[in-house]
């Protein structure tokens, strides 16, 4: 099935000028002082050879805010909206704090609150650190994914739609802000979610010897650049067990290239390896050149090393990976409007078939003709309430269209949770029609 993605995601978002302006204070304030700490704040994770036993702690300790106070700066730093009484009790009845933290080396990585529906996730979390600030964390820190389930090989990573600048807290306690859309809805089922982040630059290490793994391997050497000339044994070296298991089954030379072939299937994803020079410590990356990359479920790694006398001096490495698994609870509180057999059309050939309502977001499903757009945004839509009351300050949508059946969904944010108990319809004005669409919402 082609699928096309097509994401205007959250375009009216705008960070404020007051909390960029506090961040490069920060930033250059302590430049100087993470020089010196920075070796030792990166090493967050044990080395890869050892059993990567990912401790969750629950903190219980320290007071902490009310989920509704976590998340009334989080909807005026994205939204620029700000929470009432009967948001703040929405925020409370289906937010929460997980009280899950990771500390590692002096960083605590804490998950203050969630609260999402099936189409997206909001997500405050904070990061202790017992030195100084340090912009290579922080960078780790906003390129983070998420991953839903339990980690492993096949497991579907949240897109993120788009994540906040800091705001500081004070010299060393930052808090994050970040909001996850998914490509398509998801089942209320999931139990747990995963953040994932990788830290820039650098790198674990594993205690494999190479010269050794080759050792006996030279008279496969093979100018043909072919992964089925590669000798055939099956050394299974751990590289890495901890969210699953990466084993190095080969090491040999073809096509010039140094080739180490892995297998990574009860692994969650293909992992990113790397040599390192034991000295120098210069990283050699991957050279995608190769001629074939896979073969019986295995992944081949090549590198341009052509003196085999240097592979006493290097080591196989991994980027360095922070975990810190959480509880996820989405809201069931879904209202579910089919109105397809009522021929709702926004334009000549646009088709309204489904709306479903949570208190965060709202998705409209429908078809369309291949190739044509559905000929509505969400500054075209707006939430009229049983009391009179109109909601139209919609965040921009997600559009997730299937040009193989026509079909479309869009996901709409509200941008402050809404008691949609008391709507009463959905209102679409497409942009020169002559009157407005009106969908019941009873």
């Amino acid at each position: 099935m082609n699928k096309f993605l097509y994401k205007q995601a959250f375009k009216n978002i705008a960070v404020s000028e007051d909390i960029i302006q506090r961040v490069v204070s920060k930033s250059s304030m302590y430049a100087s002082s993470a020089a010196g700490s920075q070796k030792k704040l990166f090493r967050l994770l044990m080395p890869v050879a050892a059993v990567l036993a990912v401790s969750v702690i629950t903190v219980s300790a320290a007071p902490r805010l009310g989920i509704d106070t976590v998340f009334r700066s989080f909807f005026s730093q994205f939204f620029g909206t700000h929470i009432t009484g009967k948001q703040a009790d929405i925020i409370k009845k289906y937010g929460y704090s997980p009280n899950k933290s990771y500390t590692r080396d002096g960083v605590t990585l804490s998950v203050d609150g969630v609260i999402g529906d099936s189409n997206l996730l909001y997500v405050k979390y904070s990061v202790q650190m017992d030195k100084a600030y340090d912009p290579n964390i922080h960078s780790g820190i906003l390129s983070n994914k998420l991953y839903l389930g339990d980690l492993k090989k096949g497991v579907k990573p949240v897109s993120v739609t788009t994540s906040s600048l800091p705001e500081s807290s004070g010299a060393t306690k930052y808090n994050y802000s970040a909001i996850y859309s998914f490509d398509g809805e998801i089942s209320s089922s999931e139990k747990n979610a995963t953040l994932v982040m990788t830290f820039p630059d650098k790198y674990q290490a594993t205690d494999i010897d190479l010269s050794k793994a080759y050792s006996g391997h030279e008279a496969a050497a093979t100018d043909s650049g072919n992964v089925s000339d590669l000798p055939d044994n099956k050394l299974n070296l751990p590289l890495e067990t901890g969210y699953g298991t990466i084993l190095l089954e080969s090491v040999g030379y073809s096509g010039g290239s140094l080739v180490l072939a892995v297998d990574s299937s009860g692994y969650y994803k293909i992992p990113s390896i790397f040599l390192r020079d034991k000295n120098t410590l210069s990283i050699y990356n991957r050279n995608d050149g190769f001629v074939s990359l896979s073969k019986d479920n295995l992944e081949y790694f090549p590198f341009t090393i052509t003196d085999r006398k240097l592979l006493g001096n290097l080591e196989i490495v991994m980027p360095e990976e922070f975990y810190l698994s959480f509880p996820l609870s989405l809201t069931d509180n879904i209202s579910t409007f089919n109105v397809k057999d009522q021929h709702i059309y926004t334009n000549q050939d646009t088709q309204i078939d489904r709306l479903k309502l949570s208190p965060l977001s709202i998705t409209i499903t429908g078809t369309v003709p291949e190739g044509r757009n559905p000929g509505f945004s969400s500054s075209d839509c707006s939430l009229v309430f049983k009391d009179g009351s109109v909601y139209s300050a919609f965040q921009g949508e997600t559009i997730i269209s299937n040009g193989e059946t026509g079909s479309f969904t869009f996901n709409i944010p509200f941008g402050v949770p809404l008691e949609i108990q008391a709507a009463n319809k959905l209102v679409i004005w497409p942009a020169g029609a002559e009157k407005p669409i009106e969908i019941p919402l009873s």
